[in-house]
């Protein structure tokens, strides 16, 4: 299992690629893990506003579904109630 640090200054999208190049690149393995384990990327995202979203770009997303991951986020709130 890999991962990263929480990181505001990057988007998580940008923090996704980073992961992604410091991994295995050849798509065999990648079909070959995720056939025979569950396997996900798994995303904590911490807002501090409600009322926001995140979109990834087509070759992202295209790089998380070659490797036959499910995208998951866990969306959390930080903010204050009474914004």
């Amino acid at each position: 299992a890999h991962s990263t640090k929480r990181n505001s200054k990057i988007s998580l999208e940008e923090q996704i690629n980073q992961l992604f190049d410091k991994l295995p690149t050849d798509l065999d393995v990648w079909i070959n893990l995720t056939n025979q384990f569950y396997a996900d990327l798994f995303c904590g995202v911490f807002l501090t506003r409600w009322n926001r979203g995140l979109s990834f770009s087509p070759q992202t997303l295209t790089r998380i579904s070659k490797r036959g991951l499910l995208l998951n986020l866990d969306i959390y709130y930080e903010g204050d109630d009474e914004e």
